[in-house]
């Protein structure tokens, strides 16, 4: 770290001069170079190297990011059936093709976080390995959990509101082949969210391992 190195060099610099110099003022004994190193390091003042972010990372914060927007027409039945002008068909037309947008993008989730989960299983591994340094590796891995962890909570509620959508749409709108679209529109999602539950628990495990829990997998 380049702010480290100048001060530990200033840090040297500074005892070689005062080597030989008397005492300083008040009597107090001068710090030997350990101990301003020390300090040096435990100073607030220096900025912990910030862990580069991967791509899959990247992709992991910017898909939960339009997942987890909570979708008001999904949840609010009547919104959405003013926006298909009062149509019971085109009501259960747009909540499929809805859901069907969700899936797709919890299908891409659910292969970017197994790539997340792998690397940071990896990472978990190779802590045994390296100094105490990398507190900011598990703050990392804590992070990535928490992502998908969230985002699958998010979509959970989601994927209630449809069936609660789709619950009201049988009575409203009693039309068996566009139920029928619905009901494969929704068991698409839910079959999305188990993936997406299953990377979730994958990467509870390791945090669990991390911090030295009992394994949950």
């Amino acid at each position: 770290m380049r702010t480290a190195g100048w001060k530990i060099a200033g840090a040297l610099c500074f005892a070689a001069l005062g080597a030989c110099a008397q005492a300083p003022d008040f009597a107090a004994p001068r710090p030997g170079l350990v101990q301003r190193i020390d300090t040096i390091f435990a100073s607030d003042t220096i900025a912990a190297p910030v862990l580069p972010m991967t791509a899959a990372e990247r992709d992991l914060r910017g898909l939960a990011a339009n997942l987890a927007v909570p979708t008001a027409d999904a949840d609010d039945y009547q919104r959405l059936r003013a926006r298909t002008g009062g149509s019971a068909e085109g009501l259960i037309d747009a909540i499929a093709a809805d859901a069907d947008t969700d899936t797709a993008g919890m299908e891409r989730f659910a292969g970017i976080s197994q790539t997340v989960v792998e690397a940071d299983r990896m990472r978990a591994r190779n802590l045994q390995t390296v100094p105490p340094g990398a507190a900011e590796v598990r703050a990392r891995i804590g992070e990535n959990g928490r992502i998908i962890e969230d985002t699958g909570n998010a979509l959970a509620a989601r994927l209630i509101a449809y069936r609660r959508a789709l619950g009201r749409a049988r009575i409203d709108a009693p039309d068996a082949d566009r139920l029928a679209v619905l009901e494969g529109a929704i068991e698409r999602m839910a079959a999305q969210l188990a993936l997406m539950d299953r990377n979730a628990l994958a990467h509870n495990v390791i945090v669990s391992d991390l911090n030295g829990g009992p394994s949950k997998g």
